[in-house]
């Protein structure tokens, strides 16, 4: 039976409202044990413990219950101090606890002298939530005490402010609201210093580019002070779907592979393709659609955040430096992590330590020679199949912040179009991988094969709806010629598959044969 989190008590001598709220935010900051704070789905940095919380800023948030929007600096034991926005609230216990408040948002119980309130993440209160609407509607401007929260609505049309509010429900690390089936609020959490691309590529696409397969950005909102400005809020349209990329192609696997199992033969390449007509159609549908993106994303030279660049030796030093380093950190983290995991596991570790050399001469393919005259160009960045929904008009692309862990200087920069198609690729041998895992036991190897095959196909068919589309694009966004092209598309499938491989060996040890796996087919092949 779940058990819900221990709340501290604070006792109070005033009874909370909106300004004792924002006068205390300090002290009731010292008084929130770290706990509370790591168990945020959106905390990024569970594996470290919290040494301090500091205020940064703070504005009442306008009607409804008694609530601020907060800036926390959170200090870590190791590593460096994070900002997050955390919106607070106060309500008597017991209407807290009615509004069916998730459990997990509550930090504090404050005993006042009229009553137990609860102080609460705001992020999951209707309420708040539809304040948080009214400021973007308004554009209104909430002034702290060091800085302003300014918001601004961008889509041009009015807001409907009453719709009832409920949370997408993913986990994520961030927050976000749908308002009946119209709107898309997204809370960011971690903030970083200067633009965040979750807002400025969407800005750039619906008033630019006017590219119609990404979500219209309605609003945003940013926090600014001297030395430090930040989005923490986005409002885009609520787009209708049947699921995003990755449901779709597990749900296409599973039925691939049942009628594998009733197949009387072992099925080969010819069965899947037929098997799976439609699906490796709609995986070219996508390839199209990736490659619209890269003509919007490119096609606005008079814009300096958006405008392409041609790709220069420096570029292809600084790429190959990265990859580099990302190559020997991984590779160290598998001769560490091979001592605590089970030995086919450890040993398939150590091979691959083994056979650095081969994936040196991998990273090799992305050079001077292979992109000389390209250009590079601002992208998604953390594309993948979960990251696109299926709608009956084709796929739709979504969350354009990048890999949240990079530094936002890096999620913003310019690099090569394929970059986006190696996530997706990778994307695919996935959830080829998570079908297989699933499978039960006498029917691992047929669904495997069924599986491998129709990611192989699935991204040939992905491939070329890229490269069809983006043939139509006034700059050479891909190298000219397959073995050129082949080449630095391996470098930089290799780059996405050590990322993944660092990550299952800290976060989920059990899928670490997946990316290993891609591993080591890649230095077999080098």
């Amino acid at each position: 039976m779940h058990q819900e989190p221990s709340v501290p008590v604070l006792a109070i001598d005033a009874n909370p409202d909106a300004a004792w709220l924002q006068a205390n935010l300090e002290s009731l900051l010292a008084a929130l044990p770290a706990a509370s704070l790591a168990r945020q789905r959106w905390f990024a940095s569970k594996s470290d413990s919290i040494s301090s919380l500091s205020l940064v800023d703070g504005a009442v948030l306008g009607e409804g219950p008694a609530a601020v929007l907060a800036l926390v600096d959170v200090r870590l034991a190791a590593g460096p101090a994070a900002t997050y926005s955390l919106p607070l609230a106060v309500r008597p216990e017991e209407d807290a606890r009615r509004l069916g408040l998730p459990a997990s948002g509550f930090l504090l119980v404050l005993a006042a002298p009229n009553g137990r309130h609860l102080l609460y993440d705001a992020a999951g209160d209707p309420d708040c939530a539809r304040a948080l609407l009214a400021l973007v509607a308004g554009e209104a401007v909430l002034s702290g005490r060091r800085g302003r929260f300014s918001f601004a609505a961008s889509g041009g049309q009015s807001l409907a402010l009453h719709l009832p509010v409920r949370p997408l429900g993913a986990e994520q690390s961030n927050t976000s609201l749908v308002y009946g089936d119209r709107y898309v609020l997204k809370l960011y959490r971690r903030l970083q210093n200067g633009p965040n691309p979750d807002v400025e590529l969407p800005l750039f696409l619906t008033t630019r580019a006017h590219f119609p397969y990404s979500p219209p950005l309605l609003g945003y909102a940013e926090y600014r002070r001297a030395d430090f400005s930040a989005t923490f809020l986005s409002l885009q349209g609520f787009v209708a779907n049947e699921g995003n990329g990755w449901r779709y192609a597990l749900e296409q696997l599973a039925n691939l592979s049942a009628a594998a199992r009733a197949a009387p033969a072992v099925p080969d390449e010819s069965f899947v393709r037929q098997a799976a007509a439609a699906s490796l159609q709609e995986l070219r549908r996508l390839g199209e659609t990736t490659a619209r993106l890269h003509l919007a994303l490119s096609s606005r030279a008079d814009d300096p955040a958006f405008a392409p660049e041609p790709v220069a030796p420096g570029d292809v030093a600084s790429w190959q430096g990265a990859l580099g380093r990302r190559l020997e950190r991984t590779l160290a983290a598998a001769r560490a992590a091979a001592g605590r995991l089970p030995a086919p596991t450890a040993d398939r570790l150590c091979q691959l330590v083994g056979r650095g050399a081969a994936l040196r001469r991998v990273s090799d393919g992305l050079s001077w020679p292979a992109v000389a005259g390209l250009f590079k160009i601002r992208h998604h960045g953390d594309y993948h199949l979960g990251q696109v929904l299926r709608t009956p008009g084709g796929f739709v692309v979504v969350d354009f912040e990048g890999e949240p862990a990079r530094p936002l200087t890096e999620r913003r920069a310019r690099h090569l179009a394929l970059r986006d198609v190696a996530g997706l690729l990778r994307s695919l041998d996935y959830a080829a991988g998570a079908v297989t895992r699933a499978a039960a036991p006498d029917e691992g190897e047929r669904t495997r094969r069924v599986a491998a095959l129709w990611a192989d196909l699935a991204g040939r068919e992905f491939l070329a709806g890229y490269r069809q589309t983006l043939a139509f694009s006034p700059l050479p966004l891909l190298p000219a010629g397959p073995a050129l092209e082949e080449g630095v598309l391996a470098a930089l499938l290799l780059d996405k598959a050590l990322y993944e491989l660092t990550y299952e060996l800290d976060n989920r040890p059990d899928w670490v044969d997946l990316p290993l796996g891609y591993l080591s087919q890649l230095a077999a092949l080098a």
